[in-house]
C-alpha cells in the first residue's frame, strides 16, 4: 500500500486510508518510533478509562489510604 505524503504549512503528513483506521478502532493518536529505518506507528489506547469511578469505589471502601508516610522527605537533592 502506497500513503501520500502532503505539505500543510510547516508539516509534511502522511495520509492513511479510513479503512486502516477503522480496523485499529478509529484512534485519535499514536505514538510514533523509529526502529531499523522504519516509521512505527502505535494506536494509543485510552489508559485511564474507567479511572473516576474506581477512585470513588476506593473512597466509599475506605481503602484510598496512603501507601508512603507523608513525613518521609522524598526530595532527592537533600541527599
Amino acid at each position: 500500500m502506497i500513503c501520500d505524503v502532503i505539505k500543510i504549512n510547516n508539516h509534511q503528513v502522511i495520509t492513511l486510508p479510513t479503512e486502516i483506521l477503522e480496523s485499529l478502532n478509529n484512534p485519535k493518536s499514536f505514538e510514533v518510533d523509529i526502529v531499523d529505518n522504519k516509521i512505527i506507528l502505535l494506536p494509543q489506547q485510552k489508559v485511564r478509562t474507567g479511572w473516576d469511578s474506581a477512585f470513588k469505589d476506593m473512597a466509599k471502601n475506605k481503602d484510598d489510604k496512603l501507601l508512603i508516610d507523608d513525613k518521609i522527605d522524598l526530595d532527592l537533592d537533600n541527599v
